[in-house]
């Protein structure tokens, strides 16, 4: 059986992204010119050093696009410079798209920033900022964060709750969780879809109505956890909140001071590739090296196995300016 869905434990982008797009309910004829320029070219921007993107010699930070692809389909050339940050501080890039032809120019100079498609100024308010080297590590936090909650509670549900003997014993059917502190619930057990004998059953599925537990990284988490299994396919759906979650990593420390997600996940296999998704929520304060911080997340990633997922579908405010999720490359 799955032990539930290991999906999303995303991985380091190679730089700091570029420009949101705070995409609108109603699929993409409903995204504006700019949203979805701003969407393939963080992408671009988010594998700086690879994949078509190289590094122009001599030139610090400075980065020369060769037909990059983007996962719309878009196919971007030119230029890009960014700060230490990783902030897009000058870039001409022309970006083919659906038949047409977008040529997109920023320029930042004395704090000050100008920026035109196909030569009509743009708004530099409505062109967000580059995510920093900090909300790169905390967005990837929250992500880890809800994984591992799930985990936590599979732990409880797996470990403290089910063994070998209790099968043993049981027809397939819904029961109740009993005599598991903070944990109150029904677990759903079921024939093995592989099983020729069909004798054996296993766990199908779950609902957690609620949970409280510490969790690993110090602090709580409290929620609802629901999963259910058919055949290859498997979909979760969880409220979690942390209260004083901390993860270090790179000379960050990133606490949940008080953050909530709300999502559903989805995973399939699809002609022995593993594909999956999320869709929901990330809402609510978190800390970076004691530094409070405001996040609000809110839409869908997709991703195919381990090697890349990506934001089709999204909006992602930090501190009320809104950052683009790129390609995150997984390791």
């Amino acid at each position: 059986m799955k032990r539930r869905i290991t999906v999303i434990a995303v991985g380091l982008l190679l730089t700091a992204l570029l420009i949101s797009c705070s995409a609108t309910p109603g699929g993409e004829n409903a995204v504006s010119k700019e949203a979805k320029i701003a969407r393939a070219i963080s992408q671009a921007v988010s594998v700086a050093g690879t994949q078509g993107v190289t590094e122009v010699a001599g030139a610090e930070n400075s980065y020369k696009v060769t037909n990059f692809k983007a996962d719309d389909g878009s196919v971007i050339s030119g230029t890009f410079q960014l700060d230490t940050e990783g902030k897009i501080i000058d870039a001409e890039l022309k970006l083919e798209t659906g038949g047409n032809t977008y040529i997109f120019v920023l320029k930042e100079e004395n704090g000050q920033t100008e920026a035109s498609i196909n030569n009509e100024p743009v708004n530099p308010d409505a062109i967000p900022r580059a995510m920093t080297r900090e909300e790169n590590f905390a967005f990837r936090a929250f992500i880890i964060g809800f994984e591992e909650a799930l985990d936590e509670v599979d732990d409880k549900l797996f470990d403290d709750y089910i063994d070998e003997d209790w099968y043993e014993n049981q027809r397939p059917g819904k029961y109740p969780i009993n005599n598991i502190p903070g944990l109150t619930g029904t677990v759903t057990v079921g024939y093995e879809d592989d099983d020729d004998d069909w004798d054996d059953i296993e766990i199908i599925g779950a609902d957690i109505e609620s949970f409280q537990l510490d969790y690993r990284r110090g602090g709580s988490i409290s929620g609802s956890y629901s999963f259910h299994e058919r055949g290859e396919r498997e979909e979760s759906r969880f409220t979690i909140s942390f209260k004083g979650a901390e993860i270090n990593e790179d000379g960050l420390r990133i606490v949940f001071d008080d953050i909530t997600i709300k999502a559903t996940i989805e995973e399939d296999e699809i002609r022995d590739r593993e594909i999956y998704s999320f869709s929901g929520d990330i809402n609510g304060q978190y800390s970076v090296n004691g530094k409070t911080h405001d996040i609000s997340f809110s839409g869908s990633i997709e991703g195919v196995e381990d090697r890349y997922i990506m934001g089709n579908d999204y909006s992602l405010t930090l501190d009320g300016n809104k950052v683009a999720i790129g390609r995150q490359t997984r390791y």
